[in-house]
């Protein structure tokens, strides 16, 4: 064999990767020593940000923060209400059409696209202390009205209220791009179920005033607990329907997002007896779980309807009773219905009357 055959032969593979590794393992033995050694210079130290967080500069602390504790931080409803703290107090609304044969399937509470509504959204919102929508809904013509006031003896973030009005959808009234034949067999005086609830996500036991239902007919006290932010605070239902017919419902659990489910599961089906079709309703039941953390309570009247639900905190044991109505958006019927530039002063002033008027213990 040729000598100089051998010597021009390339490299063997097998020797390249032994050199490679060979020169890596000798890197890292390098970093370890470098970093980790006793007087070697170690990684470079991390300095905390000495500056304040976002959170906690003024401009978001104070009145910014109180200003802000209450609104609808609850876009995946079609109306929700909650403060802005982890552990909050929540509320919300949902409704259904009672003349469906699917009625239980289609309440109308999380925001989906296939409920089909032809229009809902924010017609004006400031983001903290008010806000009105309209919501076209198959058979129904909603619009919700909320407004928020700060006041000394008000709880933290204020006292709210929420104006619910509900009317017969015509052709007419429906938007033109979804204007449809009208149905002749749905009934001339068409029925609403209206729910609202509020619920503690610190699993704390809220109270239902049931003994001071049967005192008035259109104005009581539903519910009202203690929350370490919100203080003690109640919360009151108004409505040109007779509130003695009020059903409820309170339960036990810490799972909020399946609260529609556990209102489908435990709305009863009632028909009236001799009746037709008209005469069925699906009722809450009228009970209450032990140390129930959600409070619910129906209302099913016919169009046209409205309702108020009045939010007070930071309430002492002196005003527990609220005697008389309280009317926090009167006079926001459809047909007067502030404009988007008149909104902030119309429905401010009436919050601020109708907590001066909720708060005085002997007003008429």
């Amino acid at each position: 064999m040729d000598t100089n055959d051998t010597q021009n032969k390339p490299p063997s593979t097998l020797s390249e990767v032994g050199w490679s590794r060979s020169a890596g393992a000798v890197l890292l033995a390098s970093l370890f020593a470098y970093l980790c050694l006793p007087g070697s210079k170690g990684p470079p130290e991390t300095t905390p940000f000495s500056k304040s967080k976002l959170a906690d500069l003024p401009q978001f602390a104070g009145q910014h923060a109180e200003d802000l504790l209450w609104s609808t931080f609850r876009p995946g409803q079609y109306f929700g209400m909650r403060m802005r703290a982890p552990e909050s107090l929540l509320a919300g609304l949902m409704w259904f059409d009672p003349h469906r044969p699917d009625a239980l399937s289609n309440i109308r509470h999380n925001a989906q696209e296939r409920d089909g509504l032809k229009k809902y959204g924010w017609e004006a919102h400031d983001g903290k202390s008010y806000g009105r929508q309209e919501l076209y809904d198959e058979h129904f013509h909603l619009t919700t009205s909320w407004v928020k006031r700060q006041c000394n003896g008000c709880g933290n973030g204020g006292d709210w209220a929420l104006k619910l009005s509900a009317q017969q959808l015509s052709d007419a009234q429906t938007p033109v791009e979804d204007v449809q034949a009208a149905d002749q067999s749905q009934p001339k005086s068409r029925r609403i179920s209206v729910m609202f609830y509020v619920a503690d996500e610190r699993e704390q036991e809220l109270l239902l005033d049931s003994d001071s239902w049967q005192e008035r007919a259109n104005s009581r006290l539903f519910s009202s607990g203690q929350h370490p932010i919100a203080g003690d605070w109640q919360l009151h239902v108004t409505s040109t329907s007779e509130l003695k017919k009020m059903r409820h419902l309170a339960i036990q659990t810490p799972h909020m997002h399946n609260l529609t489910d556990y209102v489908r599961q435990s709305l009863v089906l009632k028909r009236s007896k001799g009746q037709s079709r008209s005469g069925v309703a699906y009722q809450l039941p009228n009970t209450a779980a032990a140390k129930s953390n959600v409070a619910i309570f129906q209302l099913t009247a016919t169009l046209p309807f409205s309702m108020e639900v009045i939010f007070l905190g930071g309430q002492s044991d002196e005003q527990k009773t609220i005697r008389g109505p309280v009317n926090m958006c009167a006079g926001c019927t459809p047909e007067k219905s502030p404009t988007p530039e008149t909104l902030p002063e119309r429905l401010t002033a009436l919050a601020a009357a109708a907590a001066a008027s909720a708060r005085k213990r002997d007003c008429l």
